[in-house]
């Protein structure tokens, strides 16, 4: 039987400030050391943004996303600080 892990990470408030990108950055290597072994599923649940504005979508876009997507399947669900922009963001690789 192969083993697979399942991380879920909740209310990320990401601001796009310079704290948030060194918690986004221990955050990343926590999960790599995580899917070395293992198939990997990341469910995001609610409030991935402080504002839901573009711009904090698109730096935790790329700040986060992107850097991890080569190591898990990633789903997302929008909370409420997230409702304004979620639907501008196009993930082809991302679920």
């Amino acid at each position: 039987m192969s083993t697979i892990n399942l991380i879920h990470i909740s209310d990320m408030h990401y601001s796009g400030s310079a704290e948030d990108n060194r918690r986004l950055e221990a955050l990343i290597k926590d999960i790599n050391n995580q899917t070395s072994t293992a198939s990997t599923y990341i469910c995001f649940s609610g409030d991935l943004t402080k504002t839901g504005s573009e711009e904090q979508f698109d730096a935790l876009l790329d700040n986060f996303f992107l850097e991890i997507e080569n190591y898990a399947k990633i789903y997302t669900c929008a909370g409420n600080h997230d409702a304004v922009s979620y639907t501008h963001l196009t993930l082809p690789t991302i679920y």
